[in-house]
């Protein structure tokens, strides 16, 4: 038979896992660069390094698209 005690140790243990906190994931380091980097629906002007979206045919500098 259990007693009392026996079950007041097993909730404490109970709430003690419940309370730790998550362990982190480990992801992958992505390299570190102050540049901007063009993302999958984006290019990098070669010109001054603005970031673009596809559907944008001639940076703000006045680099076409085209030309690169």
């Amino acid at each position: 038979m259990v007693d009392k005690a026996e079950k007041v140790e097993e909730s404490k243990f109970a709430v003690a896992e419940a309370e730790e906190e998550p362990k982190e994931e480990v992801k992958a380091e992505e390299p570190e660069t102050d540049e901007p980097q063009a993302g999958e629906n984006e290019w990098k002007c070669p010109t001054c390094g603005k970031i673009n979206q596809n559907y944008v045919g001639t940076c703000g500098c006045g680099q076409s698209k085209n030309d690169i």
